[in-house]
């Protein structure tokens, strides 16, 4: 299989070297080598070449397998020895973050330019794998770009780990992992995310096939609310995100476990949800209920009267019942919106 780039989506001077790039791919049998600039690199050199590993085997026969080179200082001539990029392509060496006007090095570019293209080594790679479209990969073009045009973030997050991991060995910490060590642990991360990302998605067809999508009204804001039976563990982000729900509520028909929860952005807390369901389940299995047990029914955790439902603590953002409820899903969701919504 070869190379499918949309040559409109690819900015004008990248074009000729996309396209020169293409054809040496149909004359290299294998590749021996990825190189990029001096240590240390980021975590848009890292995730680019995740990308070459995980979808570029076929135009990049021997990817996988290529050894992983750090240039040793800045130095053009200490690596290239006045070869162009395209010399080193045709010897199976690709370049990715460095090498002038390389095919992946948006370091070519002026500011702006950059900045307004959107441009960083992961896109590019993702443009030339014809991976542009791929909304599992979204997430994590638009948190490397980010990274890459502002550098920000909390000093926990993937980008600042990697440059942490690389600076202790530029200073000598006896403890720190050799840097090829350091970039097979992380890919494995990314691969996750990635995975993560397609389930995430591939919540898609089912939720708008089988989920029942109801609004209430509460304080005179309209919110919506989406109630499925679904094995999947990604459905209720799927459907807070879709259909931008303040409460989503899933059912686990293999488990019988349910989840009422809701956006934190909306502010709606479930205590008199949790009275109600919990009133309700008691209820129906034959207990005998007074105003006394009901005053109870508000607490977070759970209540003996009634400790199927759980209520989270802190939030109150989440009604769980994990042994199985009594009360059908239709029900739970028509409770749940006129519980609100009074």
């Amino acid at each position: 299989m070869g190379c499918r780039i949309n040559m409109d989506l690819v900015p004008a001077r990248f074009r000729p070297m996309f396209a020169r790039l293409a054809e040496i791919t149909t004359r290299v049998k294998k590749w021996k080598r990825v190189v990029t600039h001096q240590l240390p690199i980021h975590l848009d050199e890292e995730v680019a070449y995740w990308m070459l590993r995980k979808f570029g085997g076929e135009i990049f026969p021997g990817i996988r397998d290529a050894e992983f080179i750090f240039r040793l200082s800045n130095d053009h001539s200490d690596l290239f020895g006045g070869q162009t990029w395209e010399q080193h392509a045709l010897a199976g060496t690709l370049l990715l973050g460095t090498g002038g006007d390389s095919p992946f090095n948006e370091h070519q570019l002026e500011e702006e330019e950059e900045r307004a293209e959107g441009l960083c080594v992961t896109t590019l790679v993702g443009l030339f794998l014809g991976k542009h479209d791929d909304r599992a990969l979204q997430y994590l073009y638009d948190y490397v770009l980010a990274n890459d045009e502002h550098g920000q973030g909390s000093k926990l997050d993937l980008a600042m780990l990697v440059k942490s991991g690389y600076e202790g060995i530029e200073e000598g910490d006896p403890d720190a992992l050799p840097p090829r060590e350091q970039l097979y642990l992380r890919l494995f991360q990314y691969d996750q995310i990635y995975r993560s990302q397609q389930r995430f998605w591939a919540c898609e067809a089912e939720c708008y096939e089988r989920a029942e999508v109801g609004k209430f009204t509460v304080r005179g804001e309209e919110h919506t609310v989406v109630s499925i039976e679904s094995e999947r563990r990604q459905m209720s982000a799927f459907a807070f995100a879709e259909f931008k729900a303040s409460v989503v509520i899933v059912k686990n028909p293999k488990t019988g476990v349910i989840a009422v929860l809701t956006r934190r952005k909306a502010r709606i807390t479930l205590e008199r949800v949790a009275v109600v369901l919990r009133w309700e389940e008691a209820k129906r299995r034959g207990k005998t209920l007074d105003r006394a047990v009901a005053a109870k029914f508000t607490k977070g955790g759970r209540v003996k009267e009634s400790p199927e439902w759980y209520l989270a603590f802190r939030r109150k953002n989440a009604l769980i019942n994990r042994a199985g409820s009594v009360i059908p899903l239709d029900e739970i969701r028509n409770l749940v919106k006129a519980t609100l919504a009074s």
